[in-house]
């Protein structure tokens, strides 16, 4: 269906809130499915406004609201998120929200590397400012950092390394 404004209902009898609208997608089918055999995007947003470029509203329990797979990679990754803009502004370029004080089983953030290699590593540039600030607010019970090496037979569960003999530098008092 094509509406007097130009917008396109495919399921969908009123597609007044979008260009395109598809609704009443048949169970098992997936609403949108893109093939790209081209060595180019298969999906390009250009968003020229001040607004989310893309907003996922999903409703799921149990799965993943987005889930990447990317199983043939040799050289690529899965995501990369860039900004390469000189303003001075703070601001956080990757923010993970848990908004609710009672999901008290929710990790913020897990990193789950089952290959031989580094699980996390931080390459900052920057000469005057952290390059890691771990705060943990306000805690009565529990620790700021815990570090557990497992089954480690050999190497150091932590090393902490400033390239400096000034030990109140690492262990400041």
């Amino acid at each position: 269906r094509i509406d007097s404004s130009g917008n396109v209902g495919i399921g969908d009898t009123d597609p007044s809130e979008a260009k395109l609208s598809i609704d009443n997608v048949a169970s098992g089918d997936n609403a949108l499915k893109l093939v790209q055999a081209n060595a180019t995007s298969a999906l390009n947003i250009d968003m020229n406004a001040n607004h989310n470029a893309i907003a996922i509203d999903a409703e799921n329990t149990t799965d993943y609201s987005l889930y990447i797979e990317s199983d043939a990679l040799t050289s690529g990754g899965c995501a990369i998120f860039q900004s390469n803009t000189s303003d001075t502004t703070s601001r956080s370029l990757v923010k993970i929200l848990n908004n609710h004080a009672s999901a008290s089983g929710a990790t913020g953030l897990l990193i789950d590397q089952d290959a031989n290699q580094t699980a996390l590593k931080i390459d900052s540039e920057s000469t005057s400012v952290t390059a890691l600030d771990l705060d943990v607010g306000v805690t009565t019970t529990g620790s700021g950092l815990t570090v557990t090496a497992g089954s480690l037979s050999s190497g150091s569960a932590a090393i902490f390394n400033t390239g400096s003999t000034d030990l109140e530098a690492l262990f400041p008092v």
